[in-house]
């Protein structure tokens, strides 16, 4: 259900499933909560993303209780956090582990959603993470903006667009 134009959709998902040997299930185009619990109840869909508004959906659709969904072992979710009340109420209706990404390079596993509730979660492989206030570095606990080292396993630039590169790129950082 996330867009195949956009990195969850295409590169987070649907790719490395195939690359594993899977099966992609695709959506109709918009989303319709019925038509998502029909397609993870008759597909056995293991594995999805959803961002947090089509988890309150799908958890407020009605008769939510008479599918079958004990296929879903991972769900993955991004694009905003999860609140406390909504991540209760998703995790009792789904069985299935809860997996927050972060962009490219940030994940929140399902045991850091107990200790780290609220957090964007640990640096994904190969990528490496800064926190800067201006230039500096800034120490644990400190806010800033949040900093990924530009390279092959993410963005390296804008296709045609030298100067909008050049804005986000700075001294080899996004």
């Amino acid at each position: 259900n996330m867009p195949l134009f956009h990195q969850a959709g295409l590169f987070a998902m649907v790719l490395p499933t195939w690359m594993r040997g899977g099966t992609v299930v695709l959506g109709a185009g918009s989303f319709d909560p019925a038509q998502v619990l029909q397609a993870v109840q008759e597909q056995r869909i293991t594995l999805t993303m959803w961002v947090p508004t089509m988890l309150a959906r799908l958890l407020d659709a009605p008769g939510l209780d008479r599918y079958d969904l004990s296929s879903l072992g991972k769900i993955y979710y991004g694009s905003a956090p999860m609140g406390g009340a909504l991540y209760a109420r998703a995790r009792a209706a789904f069985a299935a582990r809860f997996y927050q990404w972060y962009g490219l390079n940030a994940i929140l596993r399902p045991e850091d959603h107990v200790t780290h509730a609220g957090c964007t979660g640990r640096e994904v492989f190969n990528c490496e993470l800064r926190i800067v206030d201006g230039e500096r570095e800034v120490g644990i606990g400190e806010a800033g903006e949040l900093q990924v080292a530009a390279g092959p396993h993410g963005m390296i630039g804008y296709l045609g667009q030298p100067e909008a590169t050049a804005e986000t790129l700075r001294d080899g950082w996004i």
